[in-house]
């Protein structure tokens, strides 16, 4: 655990991680605390990546957005993955990942040259569940705390509307950890 110095420092923590660590591990994941990896095809990301290992250099694996699922407070009660179960009908991929001499490959193992595109199947192998907004309270919360990227955070209300209308779908992909999460935060 790094206690990073640098304000609007995300890229700079990741490309610090990358040259100090990228021989340490197959494989180095960028991803943030309201992002939760879900294999769908799987049980597990290791037999996921079992598939790139021999000949990827990176895979984008793509996010699910998940907006308030009509919730204003905060709900310390129940989890994340009950409450939020409201998403973006369609996948996307946002890339966060070094420059590398290969492009990266979807989970499809496909060439991935866009920084940002939109899948149009919903039956990926993996996906990240990006817990983008929680509850309205949180956002504003989470707006008044800053941005990554920027020193006024852009992200306002009418931001927070533009999101939040995409959510059309009901995603529960991530419920076949439930009882594991629930029994593993019971022993803490």
């Amino acid at each position: 655990l790094i206690d990073w110095p640098v304000k609007q420092g995300q890229i700079s923590a990741y490309k610090d991680c990358y040259d100090k660590h990228r021989k340490d591990a197959k494989w180095i994941g960028f991803i943030d605390i309201d992002e939760y990896i879900v294999p769908n095809k799987m049980d597990s990301i290791y037999d996921f990546l079992k598939l790139f290992e021999k000949n990827r250099a990176a895979v984008i694996v793509n996010w699910r957005i998940f907006g308030t699922s009509g919730h204003i407070e905060k709900n310390m009660n129940e989890t994340m993955v009950e409450r939020y179960t409201v998403c973006w009908d369609k996948y996307c991929s946002i890339g966060k990942i070094k420059n590398m001499n290969l492009p990266p490959v979807n989970v499809f193992d496909k060439v991935s040259i866009f920084q940002m595109n939109y899948i149009k199947t919903n039956e990926l192998p993996i996906q990240i569940n990006h817990y983008f907004t929680k509850s309205f309270d949180e956002y504003v919360e989470k707006r008044a705390k800053g941005d990554v990227y920027y020193e006024v955070n852009p992200h306002d209300e009418e931001y927070f509307y533009a999101h939040e209308m995409r959510c059309r779908t009901v995603d529960y992909s991530a419920y076949k950890y439930l009882i594991k999460l629930k029994r593993k935060m019971r022993n803490i």
